[in-house]
């Protein structure tokens, strides 16, 4: 699933929670058990969801931050080790 349609259904999430909270629409979901303890277990859930895609993407940042540094140092051994005294 791409990230662009994961941040699609989130926001789905996000508005369908919102828009249930309604004054007119909330009585009529109450006969399906959704009430306001339900709305907030699936807005807590939701949250937490968006915080670990943020702390994802930031991982995700560094992981490809060493592995360029990693990259720039080995390119940087192979040039220095084919030369004595280059290091």
């Amino acid at each position: 699933m791409s990230k662009r349609s994961i941040n699609h259904k989130l926001l789905s999430y996000r508005t369908l929670i919102v828009n249930i909270r309604n004054p007119d629409i909330a009585p009529l979901l109450a006969n399906f058990g959704v009430d306001a303890a339900y709305l907030n277990e699936g807005d807590a859930i939701l949250a937490d969801t968006e915080r670990l895609m943020e702390l994802q993407k930031k991982e995700y940042q560094e992981e490809r931050a060493a592995f360029d540094l990693y990259y720039a140092q080995k390119m940087r051994w192979k040039k220095c080790s084919k030369k004595p005294g280059a290091w």
